[in-house]
């Protein structure tokens, strides 16, 4: 069966997991159609989003390992939305990345940068070992929480770096965001670049918002094989202490008709 993950589900003490153990929201991945989902909630630095630190990310790993063996079939993929630093940098400790099924880069600060250290400060973090997915690349805003227009970046040299280190663009599903735009989401495409379609979900009921990826997929003509999401986790496990989505130098594989409405 094809599936769609996630990468962005609370699963702090008063967040949706949490609620999950105490019996209000028991099965609802199942609900809809999903046999896992990522869970990558911010690291230290975005203190507005009260990003994990490292001990409070430990204390959630232990969590999601109790929920996968009560949650049997469906899995949870640990994870991270890291902060790409202004040198290229990642926001957490190496070697807990290291323990991560799926690890999310993204920039969230300095947006404005120039175009050179811009694009030097991406291509350093996409070339870390331990990241699976770029992050809304652009960065912009369409509403909302306001307007931002996108950061500046050579993308012919950051889509080539994904495509070099096997790390994924993201297509982000957020109705603020639907990041990168089009004419980025083709530029990836014809790089050679595989995707990963994520809702940006911070509530459950956000998860409605991934037709949004989808459907833009489509239009930039990207097929379901270059869709990381359309992997199973056991197809694509490696011990990493986790259950991990890809690995390093992913190429598209042959599967199984895509779900309706991804061409």
């Amino acid at each position: 069966m094809i599936t769609w993950n996630d990468h962005h589900i609370d699963v702090t003490p008063t967040g949706p997991t949490a609620a999950a153990r105490r019996g209000r929201w028991p099965r609802p991945p199942a609900n809809s159609g999903h046999e896992w989902i990522a869970l990558t909630d911010h690291s230290p630095r975005l203190t507005v989003a009260n990003g994990l630190s490292a001990e409070r990310l430990l204390a959630q790993l232990s969590l999601i390992r109790q929920l996968n063996e009560e949650l049997v079939p469906f899995r949870i993929l640990t994870g991270i939305e890291v902060d790409i630093l202004e040198d290229g940098s990642l926001d957490q400790r190496e070697d807990l990345l290291g323990r991560l099924g799926m690890v999310v880069a993204s920039v969230h600060s300095k947006l404005r940068m120039p175009a050179g250290p811009m694009t030097a400060r991406m291509v350093a973090a996409i070339r870390n070992p331990h990241v699976d997915v770029l992050g809304h690349c652009t960065g912009r805003l369409l509403g909302g929480r306001g307007r931002r227009p996108e950061s500046e970046f050579d993308a012919e040299a950051v889509f080539a770096a994904c495509r070099e280190n096997g790390v994924a663009v993201e297509i982000n599903c957020r109705p603020e965001r639907m990041d990168p735009p089009d004419r980025l989401m083709r530029l990836a495409a014809e790089a050679g670049c595989v995707f990963a379609i994520d809702t940006d979900a911070h509530a459950p009921g956000q998860l409605d918002w991934l037709g949004n990826g989808t459907v833009r997929a489509e239009q930039a003509g990207i097929t379901a094989d270059r869709v990381i999401n359309t992997r199973s986790a056991d197809g694509s496990a490696r011990d990493r202490g986790s259950l991990p989505l890809l690995s390093r130098g992913f190429r598209p594989t042959i599967l199984p008709p895509p779900p309706a409405g991804l061409g």
